[in-house]
């Protein structure tokens, strides 16, 4: 079971496509039927890449695009090195083989349930410390109050 601090958001689909730009992520409503649903841009948390997000291989723009998805799937919280990079693996890394990897869409459900996959992998509970009890950007203590782990 996730130890996450509670996140009161509608359920979202997250869209990439490319244009001629660059690589365009955003954040849409789940789908409603008859309703044509205008998205928002994904908030790119930059770590890895500053030239933005990309997809369909294991580099520094689906690093970034992998933090960024789960940063807002957290509710705008940063989530651990360990759980955005294998998250980065097992989907992000995977949207080369969908649609020739011009555009892909996911759900927040089928984000939900890598995570909890992921976790489970892992070994912890809490997805922005990780179970050490702090928060590895700011080294604050975590939301989550897992104490840390000193072994």
């Amino acid at each position: 079971m996730l130890q996450t601090p509670k996140v009161y958001r509608d359920p979202v689909r997250y869209r990439g496509h490319r244009t001629d730009q660059g690589c365009l992520v955003e954040v849409l409503p789940e789908r409603m039927e008859g309703v044509r649903a205008i998205g928002i841009p994904l908030r790119h948390w930059v770590r890895h890449s500053p030239t933005g997000f990309e997809w369909g291989y294991g580099g520094s723009g689906p690093a970034d695009l992998a933090r960024s998805i789960l940063a807002h799937h957290l509710g705008d919280v940063l989530p651990s090195p360990r759980v955005y990079q294998r998250f980065k693996e097992k989907v992000i890394a995977t949207f080369a083989r969908q649609n020739d990897g011009q555009h892909w869409e996911i759900s927040s459900g089928h984000v939900a349930a890598q995570l909890e996959v992921i976790m489970d992998e892992i070994g912890a509970k809490c997805p922005i410390c990780c179970d050490s009890g702090y928060e590895p950007e700011s080294q604050k203590k975590c939301r989550c109050n897992s104490e840390p782990d000193y072994e």
